[in-house]
């Protein structure tokens, strides 16, 4: 069967012989629905917490978390309108179950920001920066 007739018999939802719907397998077959979202499962958070209240503007933030609970979350602001935009980091801590109270300022002149963090709460972050007119990509890892 070619690549084209192929695609055609999936739209159609007819396959050729030997292939199986893939909806058929694991959590989407149709004996699976209890098992996909139990009562209550998309309706458990806690009520939202101010991180860091000391800041007119805090934007872009990126969150990234660990398999223990710890977090991290780092944002973009600026102290004055027009003027440098900095790079401000803070750490959730699951055994504390309290975010750090000082923000870190990691940097400045920062356009974008992305952060990802390891099963073993050792987050690691990528910003760009500008510099001399150039911008330049950085990274940084936070234990």
């Amino acid at each position: 069967v070619s690549g084209a007739h192929f695609l055609w018999l999936v739209l159609q939802h007819v396959l050729p012989k030997g292939l199986r719907r893939s909806r058929n397998f694991g959590l989407a077959h149709p004996n699976c629905k209890h098992r996909r979202f139990p009562p209550g499962a998309l309706c458990t958070c806690s009520a939202p917490v101010v991180v860091s209240g000391q800041f007119a503007s805090a934007e872009s933030p990126s969150l990234a978390g660990a398999r223990n609970g710890d977090a991290i979350i780092m944002w973009r602001h600026a102290a004055t309108p027009g003027g440098p935009i900095n790079l401000y980091s803070q750490h959730y801590s699951a055994a504390a179950a309290a975010w750090s109270s000082t923000p870190v300022l990691v940097d400045n002149n920062v356009f974008s920001v992305r952060a990802a963090m390891d099963n073993r709460g050792i987050a690691t972050a990528l910003w760009t920066k500008s510099e001399a007119g150039k911008i330049n990509l950085y990274a940084s890892r936070f234990e």
